[in-house]
């Protein structure tokens, strides 16, 4: 027996992304840009072929992993352009609480909410003349992913944008190497999480050893997420899902000098050495 909760979605939350375009209103929307174009020099608002989606707070919780992709699109010549004025996809704040709560109705409407946000992003896409869109937030590759027969740009995660310019480079490192279990994405799309990019690119690295954790395995559910830390033979966890980032990098701040870092830092590292 479940009680039929009585939650809806909040639409001061709504008008926050569709005003500001982060949900965490104007302040969230000035932090993420100052981060972005004054703090790490990403370009905006340009020509290019490949729009990144840097996602709202992604990119301060990591900075690290963002300046590595910087470099590297620089390093690659890469045609890209991030977006001054980016639309949350509504994953975070109200997708995945429908989710959770199983309430069909409410799913339906969070998922409408989100298909008008991100063709907004998609038009802007358009109007800078992109052929692609690339996806750096887990949360955020859900939801385009669900959304990829409503448009005719190409919509990819960041991996395969990685995997297309990366020919090759050199890392001395033993590291774990951990996908994602991508449990939460089943139930939104049918459409499989790119794993074999990040794959392709890491096995280009020579001199790179690594440990290949179980996808079986849950982050977000604590007793399997010490379970994965078990797991783990060597100080360093390369993750690729940002939501995986954030959960193991907090889980191992507890146990001593271990080092979480997401795949473009372990490719920038490989080119300089």
């Amino acid at each position: 027996y479940r009680m039929k909760h009585t939650i809806k979605i909040d639409q001061e939350t709504v008008e926050n992304i569709r005003r500001y375009g982060v949900y965490t209103g104007l302040a969230g929307e000035e932090e993420r840009y100052k981060f972005l174009k004054e703090d790490i020099g990403f370009k905006m608002d340009e020509k290019a072929d490949y729009v990144i989606i840097a996602s709202c707070l992604q990119p301060s919780m990591m900075p690290n992993a963002f300046r590595a992709l910087k470099n590297l699109l620089d390093y690659f010549d890469v045609s890209y352009t991030l977006l001054s004025k980016e639309y949350c996809c509504g994953y975070m704040p109200f997708v995945l609480p429908a989710l959770m709560m199983r309430d069909e109705e409410e799913i339906k409407e969070a998922k409408a909410i989100s298909e008008e946000l991100l063709t907004k992003n998609i038009e802007n896409a358009r109007s800078f003349g992109a052929k692609s869109i690339v996806i750096f937030c887990a949360a955020c590759d859900i939801m385009y992913s669900s959304f990829k027969g409503s448009t005719d740009l190409e919509v990819i995660h960041y991996p395969e944008l990685i995997d297309r310019y990366f020919k090759g480079g050199r890392l001395d490192l033993e590291a774990d190497f951990y996908a994602g279990c991508y449990r939460a994405r089943r139930k939104v799309t049918p459409e499989p999480a790119d794993v074999d990019s990040s794959l392709s690119v890491l096995n280009r690295i020579e001199g790179l050893k690594l440990n290949r954790l179980s996808d079986d395995l849950c982050c977000a559910r604590p007793n399997q997420l010490d379970k994965l830390i078990e797991s783990m033979t060597t100080t360093a966890l390369i993750n690729i899902c940002s939501g995986c980032y954030n959960n193991t990098k907090s889980a191992l701040q507890e146990k001593g000098s271990y080092r979480t870092v997401m795949l473009p830092e372990v490719v920038w590292a490989s080119l300089r050495t």
